[in-house]
């Protein structure tokens, strides 16, 4: 068998859509899926051969699964990235730290999660990927007048793969001879997905060699079989089975029969069935030589992890890897691994994409529109952490009430005055200094506690921006936002700098003042 790699380098957003969200949109799946890449390449094929769908060579190409066509999954530097096992679970609140169940016991008085990423790529810590995406409002127009008209024109959006994203894919290849004839078909531009006349789908395939790619931590089937006397096997992509009564399903029994027909275990019920971190979706798909949608099947969703009994015997691990599970295998459905459960707690670092290609020389029009868009995107995400740090604050609601309403109200209105004018944060700390000058006033600000620490000193390490602060570094966060042209939101952040963190005071005094009134009726 032989495998062809190869890079896709969006170039304009893709639409890749699943059967999920609001019937008025289209939600891009968070990766490529192998049955778009098969049709695009068909299509190149076709291009300078026939296809007769009935000659044996044709479908020993394309459709029998004798070539399997893979996802393609986001790249992390020169590592192609795996599903996220369902079997990893974080604790309810924790973002940056994960268990796998599968190889520990959770603690039963905790609340878990899954990790909510759909992939991963493990090298001691674990990185965890979701792709950039891209929202548009559209506007349906009427073809004849070609103008939204009364009672016409329904509003509609995309959720579309941003571009300039990068991802590698697949194709397994079980005659060698069909190996070099595909290669030939990777390269140059293709268009991918749906909406391709509406700018959407455009993008760059090439060859990747296999040593050009760096493997991810992945134990061995063979050191995974020795060291433990359970079989654990994971979906790296979404799986269609059927059971005996022709209906598609999701149960883990049926699953332990399609993997024991592939190792070669006469005796399915060996395997047994005993544990399953598992999830299910709808798929569907499009077939443009037909014009028509295909039928929606229920498919068991990658990532999903199952544990059996390992049979005894010599098993055929590597043919369950490379030939999969269930139907649609030419399209990549169905591809199976066998996995190694992690024992250790697992860190979780997000990986923030450095996404290239973006237009730097813009005309003078353009880059004052690229500065505004950028200045809107950065304050709608200030004014969001504004409240969700002010809220998270820990107040001390009795040591509140030992503060006058007054005083607390004489700082806003200051606060107020610096934001409608020169928003220079000098006139409150000069104001600070007053109060601690003065005995009563000293007494009511340094007995007030927020995040148990004096109102003052509080109110002193938010405003010093030569030292480091945890909240307002929060308020101030605006990582993940795009950076269009010369314009990145950084920039846009220090020039606001001053304005969000007295915004932020404001909040934070505003609640205090609530908290105080409360706690007084």
């Amino acid at each position: 068998m032989k495998e062809i790699f190869y890079r896709i380098t969006l170039l304009e957003p893709g639409l890749f859509t699943s059967l999920e969200g609001d019937p008025n949109s289209g939600a891009s799946f968070p990766f490529i899926p192998g049955g778009v890449l098969r049709g695009a390449l068909i299509h190149k094929y076709r291009e300078k051969n026939t296809i007769d769908p009935a000659a044996d060579a044709a479908r020993q190409f394309f459709f029998n699964g004798k070539t399997r066509f893979l996802n393609g999954y986001p790249v992390l530097k020169k590592t192609r990235s795996r599903p996220t096992p369902l079997s990893w679970q974080r604790e309810k609140r924790v973002h940056d730290l994960a268990k796998d169940a599968a190889a520990q016991t959770l603690e039963p008085d905790k609340q878990w999660g899954g990790v909510k990423k759909p992939f991963a790529v493990k090298a001691g810590d674990a990185t965890v990927i979701d792709p950039e995406r891209q929202l548009t409002i559209h506007i349906q127009r009427p073809r004849v007048p070609g103008r939204p008209k009364r009672n016409d024109g329904a509003i509609y959006r995309y959720e579309a793969l941003a571009p300039n994203q990068v991802f590698i894919a697949a194709i397994q290849c079980d005659v060698d001879a069909d190996a070099e004839e595909l290669k030939k078909l990777v390269s140059d531009e293709i268009s991918l997905g749906g909406a391709r006349t509406g700018a959407y789908g455009r993008a760059q395939i090439e060859l990747v060699k296999a040593d050009e790619l760096a493997q991810a931590e992945t134990p061995s089937a063979a050191e995974s079989q020795t060291t433990t006397d359970k079989l654990f096997v994971i979906l790296e992509s979404d799986a269609l089975l059927r059971d005996e009564c022709g209906q598609y399903t999701s149960d883990p029994k049926v699953v332990g029969q399609a993997i024991a027909k592939r190792l070669g275990v006469k005796d399915a019920n060996a395997l047994g069935a005993l544990n399953a971190w598992m999830r299910t979706r709808f798929v569907g798909g499009f077939n443009r030589t037909w014009g028509l949608p295909l039928p929606q099947m229920m498919a068991i969703e990658m990532g999903s992890v199952f544990e059996f009994n390992l049979p005894s015997g010599n098993l055929n691990l590597s043919e369950l890897e490379t030939q999969g599970i269930g139907e649609r295998r030419a399209e990549g459905f169905g591809r199976v691994a066998v996995y190694s459960p992690v024992k250790q707690t697992l860190s979780l670092k997000k990986w923030e994409y450095a996404v290239s290609g973006q237009a730097v020389d813009l005309d003078p029009e353009s880059a004052k529109v690229a500065k505004q868009l950028v200045e809107r995107l950065v304050r709608r995400r200030l004014d969001e952490n504004v409240v969700a740090v002010a809220y998270a604050l820990d107040m001390d609601a009795d040591s509140l009430r030992r503060i006058q309403a007054a005083q607390l109200s004489r700082l806003r209105n200051i606060i107020h005055d610096e934001l409608a004018g020169q928003r220079s944060i000098e006139r409150i700390q000069n104001y600070l200094k007053k109060v601690m000058a003065r005995s009563t006033p000293q007494k009511q600000f340094t007995r007030a506690r927020v995040d148990k620490t004096r109102l003052t000193d509080w109110l002193n390490g938010i405003l010093d921006f030569d030292t480091a602060n945890a909240r307002r570094a929060d308020v101030l966060n605006v990582k993940g936002l795009p950076t269009l042209g010369m314009h990145k939101p950084e920039d846009a952040r220090d020039a606001l700098r001053n304005e969000y963190v007295m915004r932020f005071l404001d909040a934070a005094l505003l609640r205090a003042l609530k908290l105080k009134r409360d706690k007084e009726v």
